[in-house]
């Protein structure tokens, strides 16, 4: 990626003329692996619209490669930072760097030079099938590495992983987690923070959810627009084009998204969330479900109930609700 992109991106940001914050979400490989010098060059194009509060930062890294250098960089460029790790040691076994070498021990220092930076950060857990057994220690991990809150990502169908979570493992996980984060509430817990927050909207307690269909674009590193999950770049369809509504090098923004708003996956998207809004109880909440997981799981993007739905929203839902 150079800055041209980044230079094209700014522009559309601009031409749009949004009266609220978009958040810049830089994912997936390893964004850090540009090399901070590079990385400087890409977002400096942005930094007018940062400093006027049209944008923000945020970014998921694995934290291997966090020096002091990063850390000022965050601070300086207003970062969200994101930590990409499964919890402790023995849970972080699949976890390796491009020298196929483990880690976990590359991360620990990393989120050691944030806290003594003052950097506040998040961290997203992938839980396996053998981590579903774990989720007491799980949890007492991220409260010691200092984090803000903890994202969990039960593993799921996706792509050439065809390995999911199911079952009684599920449903006891959600329990113990929720029972241990109950005794020992330090940091937030991602979904329990959202449904307790959508809890009190539905009785006027905490403002209300948006009632709309996010499109999440998602730019690559050659241009190409997707949209609606990230995970859609480089999913392959003859149907959909691969999900391409367009290419940010060729097209401008707005164009790309208006496009994309009528493409035909779009719009099978959304048929879909209209029928998960009058067929299940728990749409208030999920909002119709993403549709990566709806196209890897069942191949069809305007499907409606998944296996993910089932793990990661119904379920932790019913957890909470049973608690009280």
């Amino acid at each position: 990626m150079d800055n041209c992109l980044t230079i094209r991106l700014a522009k559309g940001i601009g031409d749009l003329n949004l009266e609220y914050s978009v958040p810049l979400i830089w994912h997936g490989g390893e964004p850090l692996a540009y090399g901070l010098d590079h990385f400087i060059t890409l977002i400096e194009p942005l930094e007018k619209l940062r400093r006027a509060g049209k944008i923000s930062h945020c970014i998921q890294t694995n934290g291997t490669l966090i020096d002091d250098r990063w850390c000022e960089f965050f601070k300086h460029y207003g970062f969200e930072v994101g930590v990409s790790i499964d919890g402790p040691r023995l849970l972080n076994v699949n976890r390796i760097d491009w020298q196929g070498k483990k880690s976990f021990e590359k991360k620990m220092p990393g989120m050691i030079l944030l806290r003594s930076n003052q950097i506040n950060f998040t961290c997203i857990a992938v839980i396996t099938n053998e981590a579903l057994l774990k989720a007491s220690e799980i949890y007492d991990f991220f409260c010691q590495v200092g984090c803000e809150s903890v994202g969990i990502n039960l593993e799921e169908q996706l792509g050439m992983n065809l390995s999911s979570a199911h079952g009684e493992d599920v449903v006891r996980f959600w329990e113990e987690l929720f029972k241990r984060w109950q005794e020992n509430p330090v940091i937030r817990v991602r979904e329990f923070t959202n449904i307790i927050q959508w809890m009190g909207s539905l009785i006027g307690e905490t403002k209300p959810i948006p009632n709309r269909t996010d499109i999440f674009p998602t730019i690559g590193w050659n241009g190409n627009v997707v949209l609606l999950s990230p995970e859609m770049l480089g999913a392959q369809s003859l149907v959909h084009n691969n999900f391409i509504a367009g290419n940010l090098l060729k097209d401008d923004l707005a164009t790309i998204l208006e496009r994309g708003q009528k493409s035909l996956y779009v719009r099978e998207y959304r048929q879909g969330v209209e029928r998960c809004r009058s067929e299940c109880k728990f749409f208030d909440y999920c909002r119709g479900g993403q549709a990566s997981n709806k196209f890897f799981e069942l191949g069809k993007i305007g499907a409606t109930e998944t296996l993910h739905c089932k793990n990661s929203q119904q379920i932790p839902v019913e957890t909470i609700l049973r608690s009280r």
